[in-house]
């Protein structure tokens, strides 16, 4: 499955050092706690190093918008 987010939030995710896996690879996506807060809290432990995976006290929230699109409209 190839997830279709449009080209100018791509194009804000300017630190993605995957080549953007998660749109063609969902299977990649850092899962998130469930339901998601208006931040994107992740599962602990997050597993992947990421630039815009961000320490909140003991918990990680990612800061992608990529992936707050994917969030927004595959519910992923």
């Amino acid at each position: 499955m190839k997830l279709e987010i449009p080209l100018e939030i791509i194009q804000q995710t300017t630190n993605c050092k995957k080549q953007f896996a998660c749109l063609t690879h969902p299977e990649t996506l850092c899962k998130l706690h469930q339901p998601p807060a208006p931040v994107l809290f992740l599962e602990a432990p997050a597993r992947k190093y990421c630039h815009y995976k961000l320490s909140f006290g003991n918990e990680f929230y990612c800061n992608c918008p990529t992936r707050r699109a994917i969030y927004e409209k595959y519910k992923l």
